[in-house]
């Protein structure tokens, strides 16, 4: 199933004047949006298509009602985030936006050192590593450390 619906059946279930171009499936809409237009309208079809404004315009209902259920009225401030949603307009900016290219050499090095030191290659890399060397050095393949232990042994026999 497309995006979006063309033919000369394709029309919207909300706006009966909205016809193919830019539809949207009718099985996309969330079952509470769905009841909405269901009870606003009388009738709901599974398999036919709903323009974006129509739909924008049972979605922001949906925001409405559920705002009033929590907090019993809406602020003026939830309003504005509500006509912004309905415009699709940006609520904030993205603060990490151009942050990427103010970072000196150091700092970027850094960030992959961290990327990779905590990935799971790594983890499991490092993991198989002290597996191998312990069981090398019980099974007395490695090479002993007998340089470190040359001189404690050394100062217990003097005593």
């Amino acid at each position: 199933m497309s995006g979006t619906a063309s033919g000369p059946a394709a029309r919207c279930r909300i706006c009966p004047g909205v016809g193919e171009g830019d539809l949207r499936p009718v099985v996309r809409v969330c079952p509470a949006v769905a009841r909405l237009i269901r009870e606003d309208t009388g009738s709901w079809d599974e398999g036919g298509w709903i323009c974006p404004a129509g739909l924008q315009r049972f979605r922001d209902g949906h925001v409405r009602q559920l705002l009033r259920d929590e907090k019993g009225e809406i602020t003026t401030l939830e309003s504005e985030v509500l006509a912004s949603l309905r415009e699709h307009g940006i609520l904030s900016r993205n603060p990490g936006a151009g942050f990427d290219s103010r970072q000196t050499l150091g700092q970027r090095m850094a960030d992959r050192t961290a990327d990779f030191g905590g990935s799971w290659p790594f983890i499991l890399t490092l993991a198989g590593v002290v597996v191998v060397w312990t069981a090398l050095l019980v099974g007395g393949v490695a090479p002993e450390y007998t340089a470190l232990r040359a001189p404690c042994q050394t100062g217990r026999q003097e005593r």
